[in-house]
């Protein structure tokens, strides 16, 4: 058996700033640090999509090298 128990809080004036401003920095942490993880995961999609791309144009040139040679022969 769960027993659960339901409060209700009446903060003072100045309990209620220290509240606003402990949720402000917690956002603001939360919203500074997720910033950070999609820079870092877009920095990586962005490396990896140009390093896909170099390593197609030089596979793409040394085909086009093999088949001059073969049909220099």
């Amino acid at each position: 058996m769960h027993k659960a128990f339901k409060f209700r809080l009446y903060p003072t004036k100045e309990q209620t700033i220290l509240i606003h401003k402990s949720m402000g920095c917690s956002r603001f942490t939360f919203n500074h640090f997720l910033a950070r993880f999609i820079g870092y995961i877009e920095w990586h999609i962005t490396r990896f999509y140009t390093e896909y791309l170099i390593r197609e144009v030089v596979i793409m040139i040394w085909k086009m090298k093999e088949k001059a040679c073969q049909a220099g022969h």
